[in-house]
């Protein structure tokens, strides 16, 4: 009988005094059978698995259905093919996930995920207005427009995160730069996270979206150019999966990168 009490007060005191903390949030990963390059998406579930971050899918239906709530942490839309993106989710999809980002989500664009982020295009499938805003700016397709020193395959580019190497060799794959006003600059919190060589142009950039954040990458972090993975066109000896880990959890945080 005295164990037993004991067993009973234990449990009354842990479930009194002990603070019980909500799992952590899963990651919505952008499913889409037309829009994603499945690489990007695959080496993705392969670096959330390898870091055991909590992901599930989620496609244009739920995101059309609104599916996208508080219960996720983040976004993560992949590269591929951002006209798709727009096409799938049309202008309710798009003000869902400004809605979601807006009230204290998060947003991570690859490649495409990032034209679809941005509201202007230069080069490639569409110049002019193009994608859903959370970065009023311009993604430049510098691989369309024939411009230095943009190209499809392995690209030095130079970062700017503490405790990291300066440069990385990321697989570029029509990926954008982005280019913003001062003013925008100031009132979103832009930080330059990495810039293309010789042009200094942003390549990476973490800002602020009303209550969410939202990070932009123009290359391909995600692919893991290793032979644990095969495949793949392009290899490189350095992985970047170390330093996206690092994008990642400080976007999930309240810190600034620099």
């Amino acid at each position: 009988m005295d164990t037993i009490k004991a067993i009973k007060a234990f449990l009354l005191f842990s479930l009194v005094c002990v603070p019980l903390y909500a799992a952590e949030k899963p990651i919505a990963l952008y499913f889409s059978e037309k829009g994603n390059w499945a690489p990007s998406r695959e080496h993705l579930k392969f670096f959330f698995d390898h870091y055991r971050y909590s992901y599930e899918i989620i496609t244009p239906f739920t995101i059309l259905g609104g599916g996208l709530t508080n219960k996720y942490s983040m976004i993560v839309m992949p590269g591929g093919k951002s006209w798709e993106y727009l096409k799938e989710l049309g202008d309710k999809g798009a003000q869902e996930i400004k809605r979601f980002t807006a009230t204290g989500g998060r947003f991570v664009g690859i490649c495409a995920g990032a034209f679809y982020a941005t509201s202007h295009r230069l080069g490639g499938y569409k110049t002019g207005e193009y994608g859903i805003g959370l970065l009023n700016g311009t993604a430049f397709d510098g691989t369309q427009m024939n411009a230095k020193p943009f190209l499809k395959g392995m690209l030095n580019f130079n970062f700017t995160l503490s405790g990291f190497a300066n440069q990385f060799n990321v697989l570029l794959l029509e990926g954008p730069s982005f280019r913003f006003s001062e003013e925008e600059e100031k009132s979103k919190f832009i930080e330059t996270l990495a810039t293309y060589p010789e042009i200094n142009e942003p390549a990476v950039i973490s800002l602020k979206y009303e209550k969410g954040r939202v990070l932009l990458i123009g290359p391909h972090p995600e692919i893991e150019e290793s032979k644990l993975y095969k495949g793949l066109l392009y290899k490189d000896n350095d992985s970047e999966w170390e330093m996206l880990n690092y994008l990642f959890k400080t976007l999930m945080s309240e810190k600034n990168y620099k």
